[in-house]
């Protein structure tokens, strides 16, 4: 367990330090030994005893008085002084941070030697690292962030560098001022639309703090399909991802159906393995949840289009065990249902398994508890059923729905129906709540009915009543509509 007090190490320092891995704490080591770095010995000290308790950081083992007999001893306590010391360990760590981002990408690193050749006026040395970095780096992605930044800073020094070399280099420095004008332009179009689309999404769930902003008037005002055509014609290199970028950004806002899924998804298919991971999930992700908002309620059919997205997905391999990259909650759950509703339940354990440790840990156990609670229903394991959804801790009014309606289910089959009056009384409280959103009220007004005749029925043995046969089988929409007909049929 940890503690976090004002007599130890700052919670921040304390979160920082714990998710370094033990080789990263020895990397850390090296980096305070490193009179380059720190030139100061108390901080050598101070790391020792971070070495030894990393990763738990007990209270008592950072204990002012504590830590200060240990680095200063036979000195008289001053609590400012290894205050003081706290927080130029937290500065130094955070700087070994992003001394470590740095040396891990390569490419930045590059730049930034070229950035200090060419300030110094080594103009011949600059162009000649930038080639052979160039040769080195050019068939990366050059829509990740970090990918452009290397690219405009060779670029814009390459610019530099040839107009102060000036040996008939004019041709040479115009092409470069071209390629660095390409860049930054699709840049700033790829990342205009994927922030857009974020800002559309968080607007859908905080409408009055909805505003117009400088990108959606700039978006308004450009005839983006005349653009694309014309990368398309010139065959430029970017026109697919632009293009995808856009489609994704303008459905958003406006219909979307199954002839503009079908085109999406063939540019898509083209064009997802060239890109970088991040954009791969940020396609998946996106396109996943217009389907399942837009097509999928009007056409139940296109659970396999999504399904076929989840194995795509699959055979990204987009996550590594050291990847800082996460699949959200919404395309777990979206991944999940469409298999859970084409009763593939050994791919879908799979899935849990494989992908529920990327999901953000304070997520991960209790999405665990939930997806095994349904997928343990579906196969017949009621008892084990239950157990996940006992540990399952409801947050969001869907979850307390949802949950609840499979706790019931599970007492049905169990044929405990005074158990199962008593979860649907549960759930007809929360459809009495005025307060519920409607999306989920219009399912539970029949479902509760009906679910009611059910218990009723098999608890007294007799048949279901004609007339709620017959409601049943109309073209409502209400929750577990194919579970309750299916009870329903055996009941008849």
């Amino acid at each position: 367990m940890i503690f976090y007090t004002s007599e130890m190490l700052s919670k921040q320092t304390t979160e920082i330090l714990r998710f370094l891995s033990a080789k990263d704490i020895k990397k850390l080591g090296n980096f305070v030994k490193s009179p380059y770095f720190n030139t100061n010995p108390a901080i050598e000290k101070l790391y020792e005893l971070i070495r030894i308790h990393h990763p738990d950081f007990k209270e008592e083992a950072f204990e002012l008085k504590s830590v200060f007999q240990k680095i200063y001893p036979g000195k008289e306590f001053k609590e400012q002084t290894i205050r003081n010391l706290y927080t130029e360990l937290n500065m130094l760590l955070k700087k070994f941070i992003g001394m470590e981002e740095l040396e891990s990408s390569g490419c930045e690193f590059d730049s930034y030697i070229v950035a200090g050749l060419t300030k110094r006026g080594h103009y011949s040395i600059s162009e000649n690292f930038i080639k052979k970095s160039y040769d080195k780096n050019y068939e990366q992605s050059l829509f990740d962030m970090e990918m452009f930044f290397y690219f405009f800073r060779l670029g814009s020094a390459s610019i530099n560098n040839k107009g102060y070399l000036q040996k008939n280099l004019s041709k040479a420095r115009l092409d470069t001022v071209h390629s660095v004008l390409e860049k930054l332009t699709m840049f700033f179009l790829a990342e205009t639309l994927n922030i857009s689309i974020e800002v559309f999404d968080i607007n859908i769930y905080n409408p009055a703090e909805k505003k117009d902003t400088v990108a959606d008037e700039f978006l308004k005002n450009q005839d983006m399909r005349k653009f694309i055509l014309y990368l398309e014609s010139t065959n430029n290199r970017y026109a697919s991802f632009i293009k995808i970028r856009y489609l994704l950004y303008y459905y958003q806002i406006q219909d979307f159906n199954e002839n503009n899924y079908y085109e999406l998804k063939s540019e898509i298919f083209k064009t997802i393995k060239s890109v970088k991971k991040f954009d791969q999930l940020s396609f998946v992700t996106i396109l996943v949840h217009l389907v399942t908002k837009k097509i999928l309620p009007v056409n139940r059919k296109f659970s396999r289009e999504i399904f076929e997205f989840a194995e795509l997905f699959q055979s990204l391999n987009i996550f590594t065990e050291n990847s800082l990259l996460k699949i959200s909650l919404g395309l777990f759950r979206n991944f999940f249902t469409v298999a859970i509703i084409l009763r593939k339940y050994e791919w879908t354990e799979n899935f849990i398994n494989e992908y529920a440790p990327y999901l953000s840990e304070e997520l991960r156990e209790n999405e665990i508890n939930y997806s095994m609670g349904i997928l343990s229903f579906k196969q017949g394991e009621y008892e084990k059923s239950l157990d996940y959804f006992n540990k399952f801790k409801m947050k969001d009014i869907g979850e307390k729905i949802n949950a609840r309606f499979y706790m019931m289910m599970n007492y049905i089959e169990m044929k405990a129906y005074e158990s199962a009056l008593s979860v649907l009384l549960t759930i007809k409280q929360f459809y009495l709540d005025k307060e519920i959103p409607e999306v989920y009220s219009v399912l539970m007004e029949d479902a509760i009915k009906f679910f009611n005749e059910i218990i009723r029925a098999e608890e007294e043995g007799r048949k279901i009543d004609g007339q709620i046969y017959n409601e049943a089988h109309s073209d409502k929409r209400y929750y577990h509509k194919q579970y309750i007909l299916d009870k329903i049929e055996m009941l008849k």
